[in-house]
């Protein structure tokens, strides 16, 4: 293990997108994730997302993504895709990301942030709170198309 460090992924090809389907994968608790190059370099095209990674050496070991929203009254974001590589927990990696996606939505006037979280992902829930996050009294809802 080399210095990690911090920055958005400007581009990414096949080594890439394998290791960022291996990050997804960490976070689904039914199987394999469904990421794909073209899907990856469609974030990294469009000027209100930010995917920020943790690298190792080149090799990217953690990620967070921003996706700002324009609203009629303001930026809002919402935070998708936060997971460390599982060899590489305990270090603050987390924290360093997240902090990182704060700064780059403040630099980009964004009012507030949003974000949802299993409860199982105790230490993620703890990350969040720790770095500003309040747990919010709300129902969410999807609808699937």
């Amino acid at each position: 293990m080399g210095a990690v460090t911090i920055l958005p992924l400007t581009s990414a090809d096949e080594q890439t997108e394998a290791e960022i389907s291996a990050l997804a994968t960490e976070l689904h608790l039914d199987g394999p994730a469904t990421v794909s190059l073209e899907r990856i370099r469609e974030v990294l095209a469009n000027p209100y997302a930010v995917l920020m990674t943790a690298q190792d050496e080149g090799k990217v070991i953690g990620m967070a993504t921003l996706y700002i929203i324009p609203t009629t009254e303001e930026h809002i974001a919402h935070v998708d895709d936060v997971v460390v590589s599982s060899a590489y927990r305990g270090q603050g990696l987390g924290e360093k990301l997240m902090r990182a996606l704060i700064d780059a939505a403040r630099a980009r006037g964004v009012a507030s942030l949003h974000l949802t979280s299993r409860p199982a992902r105790q230490a993620a829930q703890a990350l969040y709170q720790k770095v500003g996050f309040k747990k919010r009294e709300t129902d969410v809802f999807k609808l699937v198309l």
